[in-house]
């Protein structure tokens, strides 16, 4: 996926070697194809799960003699266990893999267009390389956000390849989100996800690929059951939903007897008895059956849309209770996503609402107890199916506000007493109008922003001279080095409008309009600024060449749904996120600042 070293040799080895899967002895058969796709910072060693099962040797230390495996390798070696073996038993899968180097997808969308473009330049090298002793078909195992890229890949494919036959059998996916995005933030992803059930339904009707989607159940933190479904409109002639805690225990252990609550994320790409259970549907695929689920391998047959809300939620009120069972349905890191926004919620309602218009009539307490429940109706309302139940929502929304309450009165205030004891003179204490002031804090912000950006570009210019084989110094990464500048100017802008005045009421309104800001930028903020610090390298660019091409494909779209200022403003990712956010904040925050300090100069001369 990167560039290799050309001192490493063990990079090299097998990419170099020709013949890849010709076997040592002409008499043995190769294995069927399966090829593993890694999810969000996955290693590309999490495949060895897979491959040991692709031989059968796995416990093979604890059950089985010497002797039984023995005659596995012997099997294997002569030719008797092959990919075309019609009885499982003698199925025999090869694994390659990709690796990504635990790049994490999702932080960004054109980390995973790049990967998208890799696996399908992987699939076709693979069926090249392995076309004199295979049929070229293949199947890919995708782990969690790698299902996404898989499902992209295969559209690629079909592009590339048009008429001819698909090179993909079928793809499984393991705590794949398919039908939502629980835990990502950023739009680029969702931008990707977007694009690519557009095409899938484009080619819906020409498509053969069979899909089989695994979810771990309740156990899993980060994707829920519900966000794996995946529906018949995604392009593929052949879908099914399972979970993972309805797959019967084939070694038939004291394990049965135990609630089956499913595994964690990480868990399902090792987990013996679901490893087990994606053999057998993989043996169904390179048999080119036309069902790949058996429903005796099944305790319940399948999760579909009309069912699957059964996510084992009942045998997990059985093991820890109604009350247990609702704590961690709760506490489940997939609900971050809408623990923000009801932290954003509650301050924007606390901060801009109430202690502007209701002038501190009403006690704090009261609006701690009053506000979250008005954001987790007003959530649950808009959010329907895909919130948390109401319950949940509640509960959120009053962790949200006392974190909010904790960065205000803790954090902030802390911060604020630091800015008194050290800097004396509040940035709009000059005696002039409101305008006034703001052009001159304009232009002092823009001085400062000039001369972090004169010497940014200088320092890049430097480092490229030394380091020409890494770093990159063109129109691009200047535009991405200015776009980091103006991200660092506006945090550090963000960490002052909690400036310390002599008006109690102006410095808590600027302390609540910070905490809203605090936790909002940089969410919002980080998959930018990982995606601009990869445009200064020659590496980031290449990479970022698919999702460039992405955003001309869209702008282009909405200039032909007459939108073309839209479509110009959506053409690249930072442009957009620098005027939406960064320089309306900006503004906002000095507006703020100068606006409330005047204000109160007002109301001290009418005092006086």
């Amino acid at each position: 996926y990167d560039r290799p070293s050309t001192v490493d040799d063990k990079t090299y080895h097998v990419i170099q070697d020709e013949n890849w899967c010709t076997p040592s002895n002409p008499s043995r058969r190769p294995g069927h194809i399966v090829l593993y796709v890694p999810g969000h910072e996955g290693s590309y060693m999490q495949a060895r799960s897979v491959g040991a099962h692709g031989t059968t040797m796995t416990l093979r230390e604890q059950d089985s003699s010497k002797k039984e495996k023995q005659d596995i390798l012997n099997r294997l070696w002569d030719g008797t266990r092959n990919g075309t073996a019609v009885d499982e038993e003698n199925f025999v899968y090869d694994v390659f893999t990709v690796d990504f180097n635990g790049e994490g997808g999702g932080l960004h969308g054109s980390r995973l267009f790049a990967q998208a473009e890799f696996v399908a330049t992987s699939v076709e090298r693979i069926a090249q390389e392995c076309k004199g002793v295979s049929d070229g078909k293949m199947t890919i195992v995708a782990h969690s956000i790698g299902g996404l890229v898989a499902r992209k890949a295969i559209v690629i494919l079909n592009e590339r390849r048009e008429s001819r036959n698909s090179l993909v059998e079928a793809l499984i996916t393991l705590a794949t989100p398919h039908s939502s995005l629980p835990f990502i933030v950023e739009p680029s992803v969702f931008m990707f996800r977007r694009d690519l059930e557009r095409q899938e339904k484009i080619r819906m009707k020409t498509s053969s690929l069979r899909t089989m989607s695994i979810s771990g159940g309740v156990r899993d933190e980060l994707i829920p059951p519900r966000a794996c479904v995946i529906g018949s409109d995604n392009g593929s002639g052949d879908s099914v939903t399972v979970l993972a805690t309805d797959i019967i225990n084939f070694r038939n252990e004291k394990l049965v007897n135990i609630t089956r609550l499913g595994m964690d994320h990480k868990a399902i790409a090792w987990c013996h008895h679901v490893l087990s259970f994606v053999r057998k549907v993989i043996h169904a695929a390179a048999q080119s059956r036309e069902n790949l689920l058996d429903e005796t391998l099944l305790y319940s047959s399948s999760l579909d849309d009309k069912n699957h809300s059964h996510d084992n939620g009942e045998m997990l009120k059985e093991v820890y209770g109604e009350l247990g069972s609702f704590a961690i349905r709760t506490s489940m890191l997939y609900n971050f996503r809408i623990l923000v926004a009801l932290y954003i919620l509650n301050s924007v309602i606390h901060g801009q609402c109430v202690r502007r218009f209701c002038n501190n009539r009403v006690r704090d307490d009261v609006w701690y107890l009053a506000i979250p429940l008005l954001s987790a109706l007003a959530t649950f309302f808009f959010a329907g199916e895909n919130s948390s139940g109401i319950g949940s929502t509640l509960v959120l929304s009053y962790n949200a506000m006392s974190l909010y309450y904790v960065i205000l009165h803790g954090i902030l205030s802390c911060l604020s007493w630091i800015l008194k004891r050290s800097l004396h003179r509040d940035p709009g204490t000059a005696k002039e109008s409101t305008r006034s002031a703001m052009r001159r804090y304009c232009k002092y912000q823009l001085w400062i922003l000039t001369l972090l950006a004169v010497i940014s570009v200088t320092a890049l210019k430097i480092f490229t001279l030394f380091r020409s084989d890494l770093l990159l110094f063109n129109a691009m990464s200047c535009g991405a080095l200015l776009f980091l500048v103006l991200a660092t100017m506006s945090t550090i802008h963000v960490s002052l409008c909690c400036w310390p005045h002599d008006n109690r009421q102006v410095t808590t309104y600027r302390r609540s309009v910070t905490a809203s800001m605090i936790v909002f930028f940089p969410i919002s903020m980080i998959g930018k600024v990982v995606y601009a610090a990869s445009l200064l390298t020659h590496q980031g660019q290449a990479k970022a060449s698919s999702y460039m091409d992405f955003q001309d494909r869209n702008s282009e779209m909405l200039c032909e749904a007459g939108s073309c200022l839209a479509g110009q403003l959506m053409k690249y990712d930072l442009w957009t996120y620098t005027i939406c956010v960064c320089i309306v904040m900006n503004l906002l925050i000095s507006w703020i600042m100068v606006r409330d300090t005047n204000a109160a100069k007002t109301d001290l001369k009418k005092d006086s």
